[in-house]
Order: C-alpha cells, then sequence, then structure tokens
C-alpha cells in the first residue's frame, strides 16, 4: 500500500509528493514508520465489502477506470462526427453493455470453446489447444510476457510466470483458521454455480468444484 502518494488532482502548480492528510502523527516514526506515513489513510479508507485489499493505486485505478468508461460511454453515442475508430470502440462498448442481449444467449458464444476442451483425449491435443488458447490471449496455465528487467531497466526481456490461482494466493486454499474455511467453502459454492451455468447437473458441478 502506498500512501504518500502525490494528489491524484490535476494542477499546473508544483505538488508536495507527500499526502500529509494521510500521515499519523501521533505515531513514532522511529517505531513504526508505517503507521506514522499511512495510518491516518488507513483508518480513514477501510477496505470496500468487494475487495480483498485496497490501497492507493486501487484508488488510482478506479479512477482511470472512471475516466475510460467517460471515453467509452461518449464514444457510444450516435453522433455523425465520430470518427471510425470513436465509431468501432462505441458500438463494442454498447454491444457489451446491452446486457438484456447478453443475458439472452446464456453461454451460447462460449460454447465452442468448451467443446473444444471437452473433446480432448490425448497429451499432444492439450498442447494444441494450449497454443491455440495463448494465440487468442487466453493465459491457461502461465503467462508470457514482455516486461522490464529486474537487473537493467533499460532493457525488456520475456517473463515466463505460473498461471493465476482462483483465490489470491496458495495459503488461501491450505489455511484452518475460520474464516479461511469460510471463504474456501463459499469459494467451492461460487465455482459449483459457474459449473451449473455452463450446464452442469448440481452433482456433477459440486464434483469439480
Amino acid at each position: 500500500m502506498v500512501c504518500v502518494a502525490a494528489s491524484f488532482a490535476q494542477t499546473t502548480k508544483p505538488v508536495s509528493g507527500v499526502d500529509l492528510n494521510a500521515m499519523d502523527k501521533t505515531a513514532d516514526p522511529c517505531v513504526d514508520f508505517y503507521q506514522y506515513a499511512c495510518g491516518n489513510w488507513m483508518a480513514t479508507h477501510p477496505i470496500p465489502p468487494s475487495e480483498s485489499r485496497w490501497g492507493r493505486f486501487n484508488e488510482l485505478a478506479d479512477r482511470n477506470r472512471e475516466i475510460l468508461r467517460g471515453i467509452l460511454e461518449k464514444a457510444a453515442v450516435p453522433d455523425l462526427n465520430r470518427t471510425p475508430v470513436e465509431q468501432r470502440i462505441g458500438d463494442l462498448y454498447y454491444a457489451c453493455m446491452d446486457e438484456k442481449t447478453v443475458n439472452a444467449k446464456n453461454y451460447d458464444p462460449v460454447k465452442p470453446e468448451l467443446a473444444l476442451v471437452d473433446a480432448l483425449t490425448e497429451k499432444e491435443a492439450v498442447e494444441a489447444e494450449i497454443i491455440r488458447l495463448h494465440r487468442d490471449g487466453v493465459a491457461v496455465f502461465f503467462f508470457f510476457r514482455a516486461q522490464a528487467d529486474p537487473k537493467n531497466s533499460s532493457m525488456t526481456i520475456a517473463d515466463a510466470d505460473q498461471g493465476g490461482l482462483g483465490l489470491p494466493d496458495r495459503d488461501y486454499y491450505l489455511r484452518t483458521d475460520d474464516v479461511s474455511v469460510k471463504l474456501r467453502s463459499a469459494y467451492v459454492e461460487h465455482i459449483t454455480h459457474m459449473f451449473q451455468l455452463v450446464g452442469e447437473s448440481a452433482d456433477g458441478a459440486a464434483t469439480h468444484a
């Protein structure tokens, strides 16, 4: 969590990179610098119920999404003055936001993809399917991307990383405290429901989950 960040407000005047309102000046920085630097921000910004964590970068991401949403909504309004690019992104956004049509189609749009997975019977076919999915932008099992070299920031290198988990990290699957057990139970219910949405029976969905 980064608490001592500059204000998000745009201004032509130089501003401090430290948010004084985020600081807990009652804390001794020599004892707990994190509390000193971020304590007031943490006290006034509890983690939202919809999030697993929350920090200044989450705020920044939300702000950026609001800006992008405004651009898309403006592009989606029929206007003879729209450029071809604005029309394309506006029409795509409108189609994605047409929940009535999306819900009416159910999971039909992904049925061909699921059928390809169901048809896999040999290891060689699995490999070919992984390649196809990666070419289509679906990072199954692992990620492969370009990123800055950790040892030389002037270089961009290839990065291969493990695929993501449904829960935030490994410990979520292994902790035995009451909160973790309750969370895993809710997660299994969620996955079961997702399988049911694509046509699995209740028993079959529970088995897969």
